[in-house]
């Protein structure tokens, strides 16, 4: 008992030490901004260095990024670099460093747009303003294969959930595929390729190759022969055709080739065919599609699916006509009898003399009535809940003197004198 209570008690005094010792401190100066700093979002790379993204209401409300050098807060790139003004700021940071943000660009219609930092300036991932319509709450992610992923509430989806991504843009692939492009010159060249690794139309999306099937542009590079005033021929494929391929309905590519010599305008032996050093351009269309193949057979039928969710339960159906009454049933047995109920308290009446007074002026008897509650058999001045009273007459006058016999003997005058008669009455009565 004594061990777990020393225990206990070095398991307090140390969380209490270890909760006194620590405390949030700045992170070189406070209040770094040129001006209020809204929508803030913060990323950290792999280095552990913190950077941070706000819509810089110093900077024309426009989006601002800037990290921490370890000792003050730097500028990535230009302060208020975004087309507008920049809402729902959010960063993200890939496994090469690049910082990337996402916003609502109210410069390009209120859509999403993000753009990434390539060392030098911030530039679009893909096209600015690339949601349906309004882009609220936007919030960025990229997996660990360089994807960056984009969630917002989409006004131009009846202001639900969205979430988006962007296949990664392969450029400068250099290669020996270059077919029979480089057969006029006679001394070999090389192919350099670029695209989106999306599998359009063909190959795998995402594996981080560029494969035949997502090769947007390429360019070929044929050496020119060993001489130092002579200059490597390029020749540039991409899918730039205009309106020149219209008429087929189905696109196709721009070919264009020259000397990489500068001339008139470009830079010499770059590798580069630039639009001044362009001799020729053609366009080879692609055909218009050709008929459906007949369908083929019809696959094996897969297993089947999970089952759905119930639906709802339908209406209540119509209520159906009452059944005719059957014949009564016999009568059941008695039931037991119940419980016998508490017994009744006893009514009392006490009769008590009444002496004259403001009940009865003559006297008189009075009647007390109550419940004996207590159960005693008497009645108490607490349980009286009714008084009455039986009060005595009051003493006649004395007669006057007459008799019933003086009457009896006038009775036989009462036919013949029954005014006298009445008179004698009055008189004995009073």
């Amino acid at each position: 008992m004594k061990r777990l209570l020393f225990a206990l008690s070095f398991f307090i005094l140390y969380f209490s030490l270890s909760a006194s010792d620590t405390k949030w401190v700045y992170v070189g100066d406070p209040g770094f901004s040129a001006g209020y700093a809204d929508y803030t979002s913060l990323a950290i790379d792999s280095s552990g260095t913190p950077f941070i993204a706000f819509k810089d209401v110093g900077n024309s409300n426009k989006a601002t990024v800037m990290k921490f050098n370890g000792t003050d807060w730097e500028n990535v790139g230009t302060a208020g670099f975004s087309a507008g003004y920049a809402d729902y700021t959010s960063l993200a940071i890939d496994s090469s460093g690049a910082p990337f943000i996402a916003f609502k660009d109210v410069g390009n219609s209120n859509k999403a747009t993000v753009m990434k930092f390539n060392g030098t300036d911030w530039e679009n991932v893909g096209t600015a303003g690339f949601s349906a319509g309004y882009a609220d709450y936007t919030s960025l992610a990229i997996n660990s294969s360089g994807t960056p992923f984009i969630a917002f509430k989409d006004v131009g989806n009846s202001n639900k959930a969205t979430v988006m991504k962007i296949f990664k843009y392969i450029d400068n692939i250099e290669d020996s595929q270059i077919g029979t492009y480089c057969d006029a010159y006679g001394n070999g060249g090389k192919r350099i390729i670029e695209g989106y690794d999306d599998g359009d139309p063909e190959g795998i999306a995402n594996n981080g190759i560029l494969e035949e099937g997502e090769i947007d542009s390429a360019t070929y590079i044929c050496y020119a022969e060993d001489s130092p005033d002579r200059h490597n021929s390029i020749i540039s494929t991409d899918s730039e055709v205009g309106t020149s391929c219209d008429a087929y309905g189905n696109g196709g590519q721009r070919v264009r080739t020259g000397l990489d010599d500068g001339d008139p305008s470009g830079t010499t032996d770059n590798n580069i065919l630039e639009d001044g050093e362009v001799e020729s351009t053609i366009f080879v269309c692609n055909g218009t599609d050709g008929a459906d193949g007949t369908d083929g057979a019809d696959g094996t039928d897969g297993t089947d699916g999970t089952d759905g969710a119930n639906g709802t339960d339908g209406a209540d159906g119509a209520d159906g006509t009452d059944g005719t009454d059957s014949t009564d049933g016999a009568d059941g047995t008695d039931g037991a009898d119940g419980t016998d109920g508490t017994d009744g308290q006893n009514t009392l009446v006490n009769s008590l003399e009444e002496l004259a007074g403001d009940n009865c002026i003559d006297g008189g008897i009075r009647l007390d009535s109550g419940i004996d509650k207590n159960s005693d058999g008497e009645l108490s001045e607490d349980e009286v809940q009714n008084t009455s009273y039986i009060c005595s007459g009051s003493t006649g006058k004395n007669g006057s003197g007459c008799s019933i016999t003086e009457i009896d003997n006038n009775y036989s005058a009462f036919f013949s004198e029954t005014t006298s008669f009445i008179k004698k009455i009055i008189l004995c009565l009073f």
